[in-house]
Parts: structure tokens; C-alpha cells; sequence
């Protein structure tokens, strides 16, 4: 096995409240870390795992051919480092410029399904309900477990499958606080709303409408001030609910006008993969 030290740091970035502009000042540093992995990783086919380090939950360190996993695929947080500039990026390197140079590669309008997804999910968190099914047989849940058994699909992905398999059936939103931790359940009886999840969804609308429109994710967000507000319960629900649906339809809008290409240049940019670990693992041997 080779030691973490052997690895050569591609970038260092700034992630979460911090990079969003919604950090209070006891606000954890939220980093992500991109490695180069070393030849006995690349060998061993150990350069796609990911790593959680320090004492920070979301201080996460990538290898380089996960993180290009993850920007294929329009992973937010992975993209948002992508995008990150000035002091946003702590430390950089002649391998991050590259890859930042070719951003065009990995971005795409697959972010649109990816964010509006997720959105969705957690905007119903945050009035603690969930979309339920009705009437879902026991062969079709046999047959959605073993999907997710066999190939682990991405969950906006099995999102897809289970519409597909259950397109016939009724949709009803039902309790779901049920698995709330404590927090959430706190906010939920203070304010009437998941604070947290409601800003989170906001702020995730808005960097979509954004990249779409653009090709850029602006840092520090131009709404933290009213993203900070309603994490600290200061904004009623009505008016939260109000600016919720009006970031959606921006979202929705800025898809048929979007300057991204539809699909992202994966040949390319696995080309690009490859020529950099070739030409740094060469100089390591």
C-alpha cells in the first residue's frame, strides 16, 4: 500500500457554507482535496477511491479519476470545485489549470435532472413528507431491490427506474419525520419548515439556473444574505415558499435556453485523464 504522503496534490478547494457565503463564524472549513494517486495505486486499481480525512464530516479527498467520475456524471460539489476561483481555491497546481482549462469537457445539462432531482427531495424534507407510491406490489419491490442489489445505479438514476416500473400508480405525499434527527425535527416545530433543507434547495436552483444560463457558478452565492436568513428561521415560511417557487421556474426556464451541450465530451476528457498520469507518473519513475 502507498502512504497518503506519496500523493501529489492536484488542488485544494473550499466547499459548503464557507464557499457558499452562508457560514456563520463558528462555521466548520468544509475542504476537498483532488490526489494524483501514485503508480503503485494506479497498478493496483486503488485511484478511484474517496477518503474522508481530518475531523471535519465534509472534508473529503478524491483521487483524480473519481473526481472526473464525478464531473461526468455533474456531481454538484464536484462541480462547484471545478468552478471555484481567486481564494475559493486554496491550493492549485500545473495538473488543476489543466484540467480547469478544460472544463467544457465534463459540464453538461445533465446537471438539470441531477439538481432538480435532488432539489425536489429535499424541498419535501424540509415539510417533512416524502412521495409514496400507492400500491406498490411485492414483485415490484422484488424486482427494484434487486436493481439496486446487481447494479447500485445512481439514486436520480433508480429515481428514473422506479417511475418507469411504476408510471400507472398513484403518487400521495405522506409523514416522513419519522427518521428525522433531532435537529430537523427542532426546526420543524420552531418554524414550521425545515430551515436548512429549504435554503439548501434554494441555493441548489439557483447555482442550476445559473450554470445553465452562463456555464458559471458565481462564489460567494449573490443570495447568501437571504440564504443565511432563512437558515437562522429568520424568513416566514410563505414568504420561504414564495421564493422557492420562484427559483424552480427560473430553473425550468433556463433549461430551454441552456449553453451547455446535452451530454458531456466523455472521450475527451478521458483522454485528458490519461495523458495527465501518464506524462506525471513518468517523471516518478
Amino acid at each position: 500500500m502507498t502512504d497518503k504522503a506519496d500523493n501529489m496534490i492536484v488542488a485544494r478547494a473550499l466547499s459548503g457554507s464557507r464557499l457558499y457565503g452562508t457560514n456563520r463564524p463558528d462555521s466548520d472549513h468544509d475542504i476537498v482535496t483532488i490526489l494524483l494517486p501514485s503508480v503503485d495505486e494506479v497498478i493496483l486499481g486503488k485511484d478511484g477511491a474517496t477518503q474522508t480525512i481530518g475531523e471535519t464530516i465534509d472534508s473529503k479527498t478524491f483521487y483524480l479519476r473519481y473526481y472526473f467520475e464525478l464531473l461526468l456524471k455533474m456531481d454538484p460539489s464536484a462541480v462547484e470545485s471545478l468552478l471555484s476561483t481567486g481564494s475559493n481555491v486554496i491550493s492549485t497546481s500545473p495538473i488543476w489549470e489543466r484540467v480547469v482549462a478544460n472544463k467544457n469537457l465534463f459540464l453538461s445539462n445533465r446537471i438539470y435532472r441531477r439538481i432538480t432531482g435532488y432539489s425536489y427531495s429535499e424541498w419535501r424534507k424540509a415539510f417533512g413528507v416524502k412521495l409514496q407510491i400507492e400500491d406498490r406490489t411485492k414483485t415490484e419491490d422484488d424486482v427494484i431491490a434487486m436493481i439496486r442489489d446487481v447494479c447500485h445505479p445512481e439514486k436520480d438514476d433508480m429515481d428514473d427506474i422506479i417511475e418507469k416500473l411504476c408510471k400507472n400508480k398513484k403518487r400521495v405525499l405522506v409523514p416522513s419525520t419519522r427518521d428525522f434527527g433531532a435537529k430537523r425535527k427542532a426546526e420543524l416545530e420552531k418554524y414550521g419548515f425545515g430551515v436548512s433543507n429549504a435554503a439548501h434547495t434554494i441555493r441548489l436552483l439557483g447555482e442550476l439556473a445559473e450554470l445553465m444560463l452562463t456555464g458559471n457558478i458565481s462564489f460567494p452565492r449573490p443570495n447568501c444574505s437571504i440564504l443565511r436568513d432563512i437558515r437562522q428561521g429568520k424568513v416566514s415560511k410563505d414568504e420561504v415558499v414564495k421564493i422557492h417557487d420562484e427559483e424552480e421556474k427560473k430553473a425550468i426556464l433556463a433549461r430551454d435556453h441552456s449553453v451547455l451541450p446535452d451530454q458531456p465530451d466523455f472521450e475527451k476528457a478521458w483522454e485528458l485523464y490519461c495523458d495527465i498520469v501518464r506524462s506525471e507518473l513518468k517523471k516518478s519513475l
